[in-house]
């Protein structure tokens, strides 16, 4: 075999190999932004802006927060918004949690009531209160309270608000069971809840690293209205991808070791990219699928990245 077949041979390889990788990251930035659309404290739309462009931004993480989350708090935001092209500061907060940011951390370990309706969830009690001063309404009890009853479900989740949820009937869009469209679509506060107990069985090198992974999963969930990931194609390919379901009856550490072996504990090379296709790309807040050049482009940048920055933040078995 001439050396000319075996270069043409090897490009060919080469072209058809990136081409496929360029056709799957199309297809997971539209599960990500658009196939699923996005549910935000039972108000579902597609269409909510991701608009903003401001070139700082500030965190405010909560006092309580421990010293080891609270730096990856700040490496994970850090990160985000270098490859936005954007900077951030950070406060620490025991109240009034919006006074000088947008976005507010909770990290917590408190164990979950067999019955929830008993005691007030201690996240509820410091973004109740910032939240009803700058938006006043008289239904925000009832979706407080049923907060307070829903957020142990889960081991995070993020939460966004604006001006037009000061006039929402919570009572009803929750007992009625149905969804709301607003019409204004810009998100002006945001919330990143994460309560994960002791797990019995589970030693703290185990608890810390599942902790982190469950922050840096719900800060970029956060940061780019993305969406949970369902398809089986991307379940080492993103932080987006949900294994919950398929865990069964399994409980405690043996579930988290579980859910370790097959999800990306940290951001892969598709996370990257989206994240600088959303802030950078020429279409903005809502980009399109890319063509090769631009796909090879964003791709080796995402590499850069990711030899350049906190090894922490990403998870070598999708890289």
């Amino acid at each position: 075999m001439g050396l000319a077949v075996v270069v043409t041979m090897v490009g060919w390889f080469v072209i058809t190999s990136a081409n496929d990788k360029r056709l799957e990251y199309n297809a997971f930035l539209d599960k990500a932004l658009y196939e699923y659309g996005v549910l935000i404290n039972y108000i579902y739309t597609s269409k909510f802006s991701r608009d903003d462009r401001a070139s700082e931004f500030r965190v405010a993480i909560d006092d309580a927060v421990p010293e080891a989350f609270a730096r990856h708090i700040r490496v994970v935001y850090e990160f985000l918004a270098k490859v936005s092209g954007r900077s951030v500061g950070f406060d620490v907060v025991s109240d009034n949690v919006f006074d000088q940011s947008d976005h507010y951390v909770y990290v917590g370990r408190e164990p979950v009531s067999a019955n929830p309706h008993s005691q007030q969830n201690p996240f509820v009690e410091k973004l109740g209160p910032s939240l009803e001063r700058l938006f006043p309404n008289k239904s925000h009890d009832l979706f407080w309270k049923y907060q307070n009853a829903s957020l142990g479900q889960f081991d995070g989740t993020p939460l966004f608000f604006n001006s037009e949820f000061a006039s929402i009937d919570y009572d009803a869009v929750i007992n009625g069971n149905r969804k709301y469209r607003p019409e204004n679509t810009d998100i002006e506060k945001t919330a990143v809840y994460i309560n994960i107990p002791q797990m019995e069985g589970a030693s703290p090198a185990e608890m810390e690293k599942f902790i982190k992974y469950v922050t840096t999963q719900e800060i970029y969930q956060e940061y780019n209205l993305a969406a949970d990931m369902f398809d089986h194609r991307f379940r080492l390919q993103t932080i987006l991808y949900d294994y919950d379901d398929e865990l069964g009856d399994l409980v405690g550490a043996e579930r988290m070791r579980q859910r370790n072996k097959n999800v990306s504990l940290g951001l892969c090379p598709y996370d990257v990219m989206l994240t600088y296709h959303l802030y950078r790309g020429e279409h903005g807040n809502s980009p399109e699928a890319l063509d090769m050049v631009a796909f090879i482009d964003l791709y080796a940048k995402a590499y850069w990245y990711y030899l350049t920055y906190p090894s922490e933040l990403f998870d070598s078995k999708c890289w």
